[in-house]
């Protein structure tokens, strides 16, 4: 009878330990949804330079899609000069941040100050700098997302509050 009750307690145990081992991390794949919308940042950059970088980045790439990536935000950033000869000028950025609140602005303003130092990219038929500094500083605007663009629920305020995501 002791056997049994000690087997009990180890499975309970377990469960327990499964439970609160599966809490501390979010699956992606589970959640993405709600992910993908805990922050509603949209770069406030004109959609203008960005229709005019389209049919030339196309060009340019050969139609592979992560070259033509490359090639339009190359062409975009150095249409609003925000990047200029693979160096970020963050008063450029500042300037189209003017509408956000003085704490979103630090926000963005720090994110881009960030990748900007982590960010060297390459060259192929276009540089990727552009494009790897936009990717890093959304995902670090992600991170710490503004409250005026923030959607709270519950797995964005476990991810805002820390917890990772499982591997």
């Amino acid at each position: 009878m002791k056997a049994v009750y000690f087997l009990c307690q180890i499975v309970f145990v377990g469960v327990i330990m499964k439970e609160v081992s599966t809490e501390e991390c979010i699956k992606w794949q589970d959640h993405r949804k709600e992910l993908e919308n805990c922050c509603k940042y949209y770069p406030p950059y004109p959609q203008e330079g960005l229709n005019r970088c389209s049919k030339p980045a196309l060009e340019q790439s050969g139609r592979d899609e992560a070259e033509y990536l490359r090639c339009l935000f190359e062409c975009y950033f150095d249409r609003l000069g925000i990047v200029v000869d693979q160096t970020l000028d963050l008063d450029k950025v500042a300037e189209h941040l003017q509408s956000m609140s003085e704490n979103s602005r630090d926000i963005v303003l720090n994110a881009y100050k960030k990748c900007a130092a982590e960010t060297t990219g390459s060259l192929r038929v276009c540089h990727s700098y552009a494009q790897e500094l936009e990717a890093c500083a959304l995902l670090e605007i992600d991170r710490h997302c503004p409250d005026e663009f923030y959607e709270p629920n519950e797995i964005c305020d476990k991810r805002r509050a820390g917890v990772e995501f499982c591997e």
